[in-house]
C-alpha cells in the first residue's frame, strides 16, 4: 500500500478522535450548566422560605390509644398576631403554606383569615399519613412573599372569606368525601332540589322544600358531618339540617331542628334535636338563632348520634335513629321556616373524637 494512503488513513482517525473529544467537552459543559441551574433554582426556592422568614415547625401529637386515619383533616389554630407570625403574613394569610418534608399539604382557612383577626385563625390541613397511637409528627408552615395569594388548589379559604364568594375555596381537595359551597345559582351535581334558592350558599323555605344529596351517608364511625348555617322558624313546626330524607319528619333523624316551640321549651336561642316539636324526645342545645353556627353531627351507628355546636356543647341521642344510610341536606315543613347553609362537608373523625394537639417550636 502506498505511504500516502497510510497518511490519509491516519488523518481520518485523528479527525474522528478530535470530533469525539469535542463531543465529550460539549456534553460535560451542558451537564455542568444544567446542574448549576438546578442547584441555583433549588437554592433560590429554599431561600424564599428560609432567609428572611424561616419556616415554623409545629408538632402534631396524637394522645389517643388509636392511630389517626390516613387523610385525616387536622385543625390548626394560629395566633397570627404572635411574634412568630407578626409582620410575615399577608393581609388575608394567603401566603401561608404547610409542608410535610418537601411535600405541600392541602390547607383551608375556615375563619379569622386575616392578619388583624382578634381570635385564632382556624386552618384545616389534610394529613397524607397516619399518626400512631401516642405518637407525633412534625409539620412546617412556610411564608411566601406577602403579596402571594392562595392558589385555590393546595392553599385556600372558606367561601365567605374572600372578596368574591369562593374565589380561593379548595374545600373539595381538603374534604374529598363530601364538600359543597353552593357557589353560583345552579343545583350542584349530585344534589336534588325542591323549593331551595341557590345563590352563593343555599336558602330553603316552603312546604316540604328541600335540597339533599342523591347519595346516602351516615352509619360510618370514621366520618363526621359539619355544616355552617342556621335555622329559623316563627311557628310550631321546624326545619332540619343534617342527615335527612326529602321529608324530614319521617322518623327521628340525626339533624338539627328549630321551631318557636323548641325555643320556648328550651329557653330561647336554642336548637333542639329530634323529629318534630311534637316529639317528647327533643333535647335542647345552645346555639344562636341570629347568626351562623358550625354544626357537627356524628352518626356512627343506629344506636347513637352526637351533635355539637361550634365544636362543643355536645348532645347525644341514643334511640329511634335510622338503621340505614340516608341523604345529607336541609328540609323545611312550611314557608315560615328558613334554613341557611353556606358550606357542608364530611371529614375524618379523629381517634375517640379527640383532635391531636398542636405545639409550636420556639
Amino acid at each position: 500500500m502506498p505511504l500516502s494512503n497510510y497518511h490519509k488513513k491516519g488523518g481520518q482517525t485523528e479527525k474522528h478522535i478530535n470530533i469525539l473529544i469535542l463531543f465529550i467537552i460539549v456534553f460535560i459543559f451542558i451537564t455542568l450548566f444544567l446542574f448549576s441551574t438546578l442547584l441555583l433554582a433549588g437554592t433560590l426556592k429554599s431561600s424564599k422560605h428560609s432567609a428572611a422568614n424561616p419556616p415554623i415547625t409545629f408538632t402534631i401529637t396524637n394522645t389517643q390509644s388509636l392511630p389517626t386515619i390516613i387523610g385525616m383533616q387536622q385543625e390548626i389554630l394560629l395566633n397570627v398576631s404572635s411574634s412568630q407570625f407578626a409582620g410575615k403574613v399577608a393581609p388575608d394569610l394567603g401566603n401561608l403554606r404547610f409542608y410535610s418534608g418537601a411535600n405541600e399539604l392541602y390547607s383551608w382557612c375556615e375563619a379569622n383569615c386575616s392578619s388583624s383577626a382578634s381570635g385564632d385563625s382556624i386552618f384545616w390541613i389534610r394529613l397524607p399519613f397516619s399518626i400512631g397511637a401516642s405518637s407525633s409528627k412534625n409539620i412546617n408552615v412556610t411564608f411566601l412573599p406577602k403579596n402571594t395569594e392562595y392558589d385555590g388548589v393546595y392553599a385556600g379559604e372558606s367561601p365567605q372569606q374572600s372578596n368574591s364568594y369562593a374565589k380561593y375555596d379548595n374545600g373539595a381537595n381538603v374534604f374529598p368525601f363530601l364538600y359543597q359551597n353552593f357557589v353560583g345559582t345552579n343545583v350542584p351535581s349530585g344534589w336534588i332540589e325542591n323549593g331551595s334558592t341557590i345563590n352563593n350558599g343555599v336558602i330553603t323555605t316552603g312546604t316540604y322544600a328541600y335540597i339533599i344529596t342523591s347519595a346516602t351517608y351516615g352509619l360510618n364511625s370514621s366520618q363526621i358531618l359539619d355544616l355552617k348555617g342556621n335555622i329559623t322558624s316563627s311557628g310550631l313546626y321546624s326545619g332540619q339540617s343534617g342527615y335527612i330524607t326529602s321529608k324530614g319528619d319521617t322518623g327521628i333523624n340525626p339533624t338539627l331542628t328549630a321551631s318557636i316551640t323548641n325555643a320556648s321549651v328550651c329557653g330561647g336561642n336554642y336548637f333542639a334535636h329530634g323529629e318534630q316539636t311534637r316529639d317528647t324526645g327533643n333535647i335542647c342545645m345552645r346555639a344562636s338563632t341570629t347568626s351562623d353556627n358550625i354544626f357537627s353531627i356524628y352518626y356512627p351507628n343506629s344506636s347513637i348520634s352526637k351533635i355539637m355546636t361550634n365544636y362543643s356543647n355536645t348532645i347525644i341521642l341514643n334511640s329511634g335513629l335510622p338503621s340505614s344510610k340516608i341523604s345529607i341536606g336541609t328540609w323545611t315543613r312550611f314557608s315560615y321556616i328558613k334554613t341557611y347553609i353556606t358550606w357542608i362537608r364530611l371529614r375524618t373523625y379523629p381517634p375517640n373524637g379527640v383532635m391531636p394537639t398542636i405545639s409550636f417550636s420556639s
